[in-house]
């Protein structure tokens, strides 16, 4: 189980390990380095390796300033898998991974850590 333990720009902390990249989630694996196709618009091809039937929760940090932008075809697929998805600046969609990662593991958190 993950813990985050703080986030600033260009740096979020994990179980007490500082990482200095954008990263995904999922289930019990941090994928330090996530890269994007084009890096401030999310793709659905961008998540894909890192998702999995069970998955149940989305949750996309924009950057610090929001600057990370979703592409239409993210929302839809969300839509017909029937997968929440929350989309936020990195600080509040930490909140929501926090809470909602207390409850469920089937949850996929991508955070863009710097603008």
């Amino acid at each position: 189980m993950f813990s985050i333990d703080a986030y600033q720009f260009g740096q979020i902390t994990i179980n007490q390990q500082k990482i200095h990249c954008d990263l995904v989630l999922s289930g019990d694996e941090i994928h330090e380095g996530w890269k994007r196709e084009r890096a401030h618009f999310l793709q659905l091809a961008d998540l894909e390796p890192y998702h999995s039937p069970f998955t149940t929760t989305w949750i996309i940090g924009t950057g610090k300033f929001g600057v990370l932008k979703i592409a239409p075809e993210v929302r839809a697929y969300c839509i017909q898998n029937h997968i929440e998805l929350i989309v936020e600046k990195t600080p509040k969609a930490i909140e929501a991974y926090r809470k909602i990662h207390s409850q469920s593991n089937n949850i996929l958190g991508a955070f863009h850590i710097f603008c």
